[in-house]
Formats: structure tokens, C-alpha cells, sequence
């Protein structure tokens, strides 16, 4: 009885020191995720950052880009009555054409700087995208591991209860 007894509370010993290291364990991957969860959020922060910063610089190239072709147009308007005066105004006609050409180059690095940041905004809402679908996981990966470890302790409560009982049991005889 004393060696059954003994075989039970050598068995309760290295179940709760199984338990102990499932938990510590459990926990352990717990802050890895927690960890990883907070870099996640931290990356989300900053590619957010960077996507405001892109918004904010299209709205400004967009603005040039309104304003350069309000101006071609208003240069458009003085060529057509400069033509009109050539003779008398030819060197001026040929000063507003340069400047139409370096408006028109404007427009077009504005059209192609638009087209950079737009590229460039795809990618970091594609970036954003798979960071906040990773959160999700890290999320339900943590929830399971919670519930493991809130099993694993109920398991431990029980095989310690049945452990006492088994104890009163043998004591009684």
C-alpha cells in the first residue's frame, strides 16, 4: 500500500512537473507573440506614417500639376494673341514658347511623380494588408494558446484531485 501510495505520489510529482513545463513553455510562446504582435503594430505605425506622408506629397503634386496647366493654358491664350502680333512681337512669342516647353516638362515629371506615388501607395497598402492579416493570425494563435494553457490547468486541477482522493482511498484501507 505504502509502495502504491509512493508509485501515485511519484507520478502526481511528474505530472505537475510535466504541467509546470507545458505552462512555462505555453507562456514563453505567449511573449514571443506578444512580441511579434507589437513589432506587427509597430511596422503597421510607421508604413502608416509613410502612406500619410505619401498622400500628403500626391495632394501637393497634384496641385502643381492643377496649377502648370492652368498656366499652359493662360500661355496657350498670350501665343494665339502674340501670332497675331508676330511681326511686331516675334522675340516675345518665342520667350512664352520656352516657357510653355518648361511647363509642359513640369506637367509631365508632376504625371510621372503621381504615377510613382501611386505605385508606391499600392505597395504599402499591399504591405499594410498582409501585416494586419499576420496581427490576425499572431491574434487567434494566442487565443488557442490561452485556452491550451486554461485546459492544461484544469487538467492539472483534476489529476490533482483525483490524486488526493486516490490518496484518501488508500488511506482509508
Amino acid at each position: 500500500l505504502e509502495s502504491k501510495l509512493e508509485d501515485l505520489n511519484n507520478e502526481q510529482a511528474k505530472s505537475q512537473s510535466h504541467i509546470k513545463e507545458l505552462i512555462a513553455s505555453t507562456e514563453l510562446i505567449e511573449e514571443c507573440y506578444k512580441s511579434q504582435v507589437s513589432t506587427v503594430k509597430e511596422e503597421l505605425e510607421n508604413k502608416k506614417k509613410v502612406l500619410d506622408v505619401a498622400n500628403e506629397e500626391i495632394d501637393v503634386l497634384n496641385d502643381a500639376l492643377s496649377k502648370e496647366k492652368s498656366l499652359n493654358e493662360t500661355l496657350k491664350g498670350d501665343i494665339a494673341l502674340k501670332v497675331l502680333e508676330k511681326e511686331k512681337l516675334q522675340s516675345k512669342v518665342d520667350d512664352l514658347t520656352a516657357v510653355k516647353a518648361k511647363h509642359e516638362a513640369a506637367i509631365a515629371k508632376a504625371a510621372a511623380d503621381i504615377a510613382t506615388a501611386g505605385i508606391t501607395l499600392e505597395k504599402l497598402q499591399d504591405e499594410i494588408t498582409g501585416h494586419v492579416e499576420r496581427e490576425g493570425k499572431l491574434q487567434s494563435e494566442i487565443v488557442a494558446l490561452t485556452d491550451l494553457k486554461d485546459d492544461n490547468e484544469a487538467a492539472l486541477a483534476k489529476a490533482a484531485a483525483d490524486i488526493e482522493d486516490a490518496t484518501k482511498t488508500v488511506g482509508c484501507r
